[in-house]
């Protein structure tokens, strides 16, 4: 039996009710995605990954996850989650909370780190497209993602939902490129005190459009950024572009996620931030 280390306090809660049932959505190596009866998706991880919205990270770094189907029945009983054949005991798991750090202008600071990120990016190798379609995939991403930004820095919501409608899905990996983006941003809008909390509003709207347009993974990071809940990594690197004069330890930290995801978040918050300190 696996036993769970640690687990999102909200999630946690959920399980708490001890009648939560699902079925397992993905799998890979060192997570599996569960989609529960209410449609949304909960994640069990290895002990290699940080604290994770809406996860249960385990005691160790190699389950058998592979050893388990698609479609596996998911449920609770006595104080342990039945994964398919897999049993994980909650017995003595310990909640954590993620919240997003709290706005700090500070011109000066933020200006040197935004650019020594921009700098750092800049220099980072990044695949040229090959075949003709990836070629226009990628000038599209990117012709959309400067439209974007821009519309987000005039406050123009009808340009603002469609040039999201631009970026959502596009790109690399499970989460895609544009949605990266719009996961990072979503954390400059949403955090406490950020001059931008007024695009709220319209952020929600781009959110839910984008259910349509891409994976239901990523739909659900968007979903949870929205929400005020990001992996770890991310938010420590958040605060620390507000408060610390040396990032490159919680830069490097993030440039490690997924094959490019890692890059598009920071590019992401790069931008937010920009946006922050232009209101």
């Amino acid at each position: 039996m696996l036993k769970g280390l640690k687990g999102h306090d909200i999630f946690l809660d959920l399980l708490s009710e001890n009648n939560f049932k699902g079925t397992i959505h993905s799998i890979f190596h060192s997570a599996l995605n569960i989609k529960g009866d209410d449609h949304c998706l909960y994640s069990v991880l290895s002990n290699k990954f940080e604290h994770v919205p809406y996860s249960i990270i385990l005691d160790t770094n190699s389950p058998n996850f592979m050893a388990l189907n698609i479609g596996d029945n998911v449920f609770l009983e006595d104080k342990i989650m039945h994964v398919g054949a897999l049993t994980i005991s909650l017995e003595d798991i310990i909640p954590y909370t993620l919240c997003l750090p709290q706005f700090t202008r500070n011109e000066e600071l933020l200006t040197h780190n935004i650019s020594f990120v921009n700098n750092t990016l800049s220099d980072i190798a990044k695949d040229a497209p090959t075949t003709p379609f990836e070629q226009a995939a990628q000038k599209l991403l990117e012709e959309n993602t400067r439209k974007f930004i821009q519309s987000l820095k005039k406050k123009n919501e009808m340009e603002m939902i469609k040039n999201a409608q631009g970026i959502v899905g596009l790109g690399h990996g499970l989460t895609p490129t544009g949605d990266d983006y719009i996961t990072a941003i979503l954390a400059t809008v949403v955090m406490p005190d950020s001059p931008t909390n007024g695009l709220k509003p319209i952020m929600k709207k781009i959110v839910e459009n984008a259910r349509a347009s891409t994976n239901e993974v990523s739909y659900a990071l968007l979903e949870r950024a929205y929400s005020g809940f990001v992996r770890e990594k991310l938010s420590d690197f958040l605060l620390a572009m507000m408060n610390s004069d040396d990032v490159t330890k919680e830069l490097n930290s993030l440039l490690t996620i997924g094959f490019s995801s890692g890059k598009d978040l920071a590019q992401g918050i790069v931008w937010g931030l920009e946006i922050a300190l232009d209101n």
